[in-house]
C-alpha cells in the first residue's frame, strides 16, 4: 500500500502546479495526505469502496451523500495493476477529469519509481554483502555464499577466473565502469573494487 511519507511528498509537489484539492487515501479509506490539512485522518467512504470493490473510478456529484466525501473524482492508484490506495480530486467531475487522470498517472509513476529504487537499493546491499562474503572467507560459510549467489542470479556452474587489477592512478571507479561497459562483460561476471585502489 502507498505509504504516508510518499503521499505527503506527492501532495507537496502537486500543490505547486494546481489549485485543485487533492487527497490520497490508504487501504482503510483514511485520508493520509491532502492539500487541505484539516481532512487528513478523516474516513473517506468512496475510497474504501474503491479499494474493497471492483470500480477503479467513482465520480461524485453534489447530489450524492457519502460520509467525508466532497464532489469530485476518486480513482484507484494501480502502478502495477494492484491497488495501492486512492487519489481523489475535488471539483465538478466533467471539468476536472483531464487533470484528475494526469494526477493519477503522476502518482502511479512516482509509486512505481519509489518501488524500483527500493528494489535497487536492496539488490545493491545484497550484492555488497555477497562480495564481502567472497572476500572474507573466514567469516562466511559456503552454504550462505551459495544461497546468496542464487538470490543474485549467479550460477555456481559458471567457470570464473579471478583477475586483480591494481590502479596506480587511483581512478578505480572509472576503470570499473570501463570493464563493465565492455561487450564481453556478462551478467555472470562479478566485478568490484576491493579497496581505494
Amino acid at each position: 500500500m502507498i505509504n504516508k511519507e510518499l503521499a505527503v511528498r506527492f501532495i507537496a509537489q502537486v500543490t505547486q502546479y494546481t489549485d485543485y484539492n487533492v487527497n490520497i487515501m490508504n487501504e482503510r479509506g483514511i485520508i493520509i495526505a491532502s492539500r487541505d490539512p484539516d481532512r487528513v485522518g478523516q474516513f473517506h467512504e468512496i475510497a474504501y469502496q474503491i479499494i474493497h470493490g471492483k470500480a477503479d473510478i467513482v465520480e461524485i456529484t453534489k447530489d450524492d451523500n457519502y460520509p467525508g466525501v466532497l464532489p469530485g473524482i476518486n480513482m484507484a492508484i494501480k502502478p502495477d495493476n494492484q491497488c495501492e490506495g486512492v487519489v481523489g480530486i475535488t471539483g465538478i467531475p466533467e471539468e476536472i477529469k483531464p487533470v484528475a487522470l494526469i494526477i493519477k498517472m503522476a502518482i502511479e509513476v512516482m509509486v512505481k519509481y519509489e518501488k524500483q529504487q527500493k528494489e535497487q537499493l536492496y539488490h545493491t546491499n545484497r550484492k555488497e554483502q555477497f562480495l564481502y562474503m567472497l572476500i572474507d572467507e573466514s567469516r562466511s560459510r559456503s552454504s550462505e555464499v551459495r544461497k546468496m549467489a542464487v538470490q543474485l542470479n549467479y550460477t555456481e556452474q559458471c567457470i570464473r577466473i579471478p583477475i586483480l587489477i591494481q590502479d596506480r592512478n587511483e581512478e578505480a571507479e572509472k576503470l570499473l565502469e570501463l570493464v563493465k561497459a565492455e561487450k564481453n562483460h556478462k551478467k555472470e561476471d562479478i566485478s568490484f573494487i576491493l579497496s581505494d585502489q
